[in-house]
């Protein structure tokens, strides 16, 4: 059970890096767009946290 907690948490941790980058590359990307509402739906959902200041819309 921690095992999957902490995979997890080290996925999300990269995912949120990519998204970043792509970000960085292409800011106006349909794709980072569409990535960002989705990392940030899910996260506020299953982890119940807010990161609104880490992924804006």
């Amino acid at each position: 059970m921690m095992a999957k907690i902490a995979a997890g948490t080290i996925c999300f941790a990269e995912i949120l890096s990519l998204l970043e980058s792509l970000r960085a590359l292409k800011p106006k990307s349909l794709t980072a767009r569409l990535l960002s509402k989705v990392v940030k739906s899910k996260a506020e959902k299953y982890l119940e946290v807010d990161i609104s200041d880490i992924i804006e819309d």
